[in-house]
C-alpha cells in the first residue's frame, strides 16, 4: 500500500468542506436569536444617544444659569410693585426656598394687593417676567373688590432662580 499524496489532499480538502458546511449550519441556526440580540443593542444605542442629546441640553442650560448674575442683582419684586401699582401697598409672604442645584435655588414668594387697580397687576406681572433673571407667575388668584368691576383682590405667587452663596 503506497502512500497517495493527491487522494490525501482530496480528503483533507474533503473534510474542510464538510467541516464548513457544519459550521455554517450551526451558524444559520444562530442566525435568528443573534438578528435579535442586534435589534436589541440598536435599541438601547438609540436610547442611549436620545438621553446623550438630552443630557447636553440640560449641561448647556445649566451653563447658561452659571453665567446668569446673582438674583440680587435686579429690582426686588416689593421695588418692582411700587413702580407698577403706586396706589396699593401689597403685602408678600416668603413660601420658602428649594435646592435645585448645587448653585441654584427656587425661592417662592406670595405677592397680595387689596383693592388694587387690575390694570396695573396685570403690568406688574408682565414686569416680573421680563426681567433678567426673570420671575415666573405661577399662580393667580382675582376676586373682585368693587361692584363696577376693574378692582379686585389679586395673589400672585411667584418663583425666581437665584444663586446660592
Amino acid at each position: 500500500m503506497k502512500f497517495d499524496l493527491q487522494r490525501f489532499f482530496f480528503f483533507g480538502a474533503g473534510l474542510a468542506v464538510l467541516a464548513g458546511l457544519v459550521m455554517s449550519g450551526l451558524t444559520l441556526r444562530q442566525l435568528p436569536e443573534q438578528a435579535r440580540l442586534w435589534k436589541q443593542k440598536q435599541t438601547v444605542l438609540r436610547q442611549l444617544q436620545a438621553l446623550k442629546a438630552n443630557r447636553a441640553q440640560r449641561e448647556a442650560t445649566v451653563r447658561l444659569f452659571e453665567d446668569l448674575p446673582s438674583a440680587g442683582a435686579g429690582p426686588t419684586p416689593a421695588e418692582l410693585a411700587q413702580q407698577a401699582v403706586p396706589d396699593a401697598s401689597p403685602s408678600f409672604q416668603d413660601k420658602g426656598v428649594t435646592a435645585v442645584s448645587s448653585n441654584w435655588s427656587l425661592r417662592a414668594v406670595e405677592v397680595s394687593f387689596q383693592d388694587a387697580a387690575l390694570e396695573p397687576v396685570s403690568r406688574f406681572a408682565v414686569t416680573l417676567e421680563t426681567q433678567r433673571p426673570p420671575w415666573k407667575v405661577t399662580g393667580f388668584r382675582i376676586a373682585a373688590s368693587r361692584p363696577d368691576g376693574g378692582y379686585g383682590h389679586v395673589t400672585l405667587t411667584l418663583e425666581h432662580l437665584e444663586r446660592n452663596r
